[in-house]
């Protein structure tokens, strides 16, 4: 009898990035052997393709028939400087986009396609001859961070400064400024309609949401005290709440005030227009509050949160209290899955071996997308790095429906209802899960 042990496993089947498309009503992953696209709302698959190679970003163009595919895994499908839109329906590739750098974001429209790279935003006309339309510089984007408007009308990324964000808007041909947070930013996301622009930075205690034609600060959001790292911020399709996942495990819900929503902040714009260049203070109280219940593991799971806009009500407007007393925190708050996996390596079998710092590591982080942070290196290739899969992903389909995905070994999707008590709280209640890697 041969007892002895396999030299080498059989293949594990793992999700190297997760993703929504923009209305929330699909998600695609990128797979170590190819890709897998879901419905939102009960998480069955709706296809799948096996590539025998890794797919490291993976990004949805709305509900049409291309996604836009980068390798990733080991080995990778393709190198990751260049970008792959891939005909689902034909299940071919539709067309190549290469870069002279790793790929680390990538956005779709009907019309255009953005390319995210270290240190510049490039964009292309969506065509069978993909022309370079035109490409704006900034800071270091490790995480490839941007988001592309439901409409595709506006385009948001980091500036040429840490903590600043650039405004695209298409329609106009104008680029707005926005002094948004004293640290580099970690997500950005639009409201539905264009008008909101949400933004967090890797301090990760305070959001904020700014007025897309002033440019000025509508709200700022406590998240919390202690430093975390934001995965996902997320609009209901209304554009008059916002969500927030982050390593804390936890999924926040805030209202953002309908008067504000509507006149888009205009005492907010002009704090921005008299401190050019200089952004708002990520700064905490050191006076820590009472512990608030969340939710807790299981299928029927519910928040009990104060849905005061302030938490302390009369205190937070006496004079010389601490700032937080003032700071408008969620109105809802429950657990999600936040399982911290393992890094996954990612290499590609032909890549060239040389040893340029830029071309090392590619973060997976997709679109509306995702946290993926980039843990190791190596400079012997420069296609080679370790890499965190991405975590609460948010989704919002529907006003009372919220869905969180994650990637890595233990992927999972859940659904969480938004439901108002007798007493007139709205509450978080956990109403499904799901290990999606099932099914494939």
């Amino acid at each position: 009898m041969n007892t002895r042990p396999a030299i080498e496993g059989p293949p594990t089947r793992t999700t190297l990035s997760a993703s929504f498309n923009s209305d929330s009503t699909c998600f695609v992953v990128g797979l170590t052997y190819g890709y897998a696209v879901f419905m939102s709302r009960d998480c069955v698959m709706r296809t799948t393709s096996d590539l025998r190679s890794g797919v490291g970003i993976a990004s949805m163009r709305g509900v049409s028939n291309v996604i836009g595919l980068v390798g990733g895994g080991q080995p990778a499908r393709w190198a990751p400087n260049k970008l792959i839109l891939w005909n689902v329906q034909a299940n071919k590739v539709y067309l190549e986009i290469s870069t002279l750098l790793p790929i680390r974001g990538v956005q779709m429209s009907m019309e255009r396609t953005i390319v995210v790279l270290k240190n510049s935003v490039r964009v292309y006309k969506f065509d069978k001859k993909p022309d370079l339309i035109t490409s704006y510089e900034t800071a270091d984007n490790i995480l490839g961070i941007a988001d592309l408007s439901v409409s595709g009308d506006m385009l948001a990324f980091p500036g040429r400064t840490s903590g600043q964000v650039q405004l695209v808007n298409f329609a106009t041909d104008t680029v707005r400024i926005i002094p948004a947070h004293s640290s580099t930013l970690a997500s950005i996301r639009f409201s539905p309609d264009g008008r909101l622009v949400a933004t967090a930075s890797e301090k990760g205690t305070l959001l904020r949401v700014f007025s897309t034609a002033t440019g000025g600060r509508v709200i700022e959001l406590r998240r919390g005290l202690d430093p975390a790292k934001v995965f996902s911020l997320r609009f209901n399709p209304a554009g008059t709440m916002l969500a927030c996942t982050s390593d804390k495990g936890t999924l926040h819900l805030y209202d953002i005030p309908a008067s504000n929503a509507g006149n888009a902040g205009n005492a907010g714009a002009q704090t921005a227009t008299n401190t050019p260049g200089v952004g708002f203070s990520d700064s905490d109280v050191i006076v820590k509050p009472p512990t608030t219940k969340a939710g807790n593991a299981g299928n029927s799971e519910s928040s009990n949160t104060n849905n005061s806009s302030t938490r302390w009500g009369i205190l937070g407007q006496l004079p010389l209290m601490p700032r937080y007393f003032r700071d408008v925190t969620s109105f809802a708050q429950i657990t999600f899955a936040s399982v911290d996996d393992s890094p996954m390596p990612t290499t590609s079998a032909n890549s060239p071996a040389r040893n340029t710092e830029d071309l090392v590591g590619v973060s997976r982080r997709v679109g509306s997308s995702r946290n993926g942070q980039p843990l190791s290196s190596s400079k012997d290739n420069d296609y080679s790095m370790n890499i965190k899969p991405n975590k609460g992903e948010i989704g919002w389909p529907t006003e009372d429906e919220i869905i969180v995905i994650g990637a890595g070994h233990d992927a999972r999707w859940e659904r969480f209802q938004l439901v108002q008590e007798q007493t007139g709280e709205r509450n978080l209640v956990r109403s499904g899960w799901k290990r999606f890697m099932t099914q494939i």
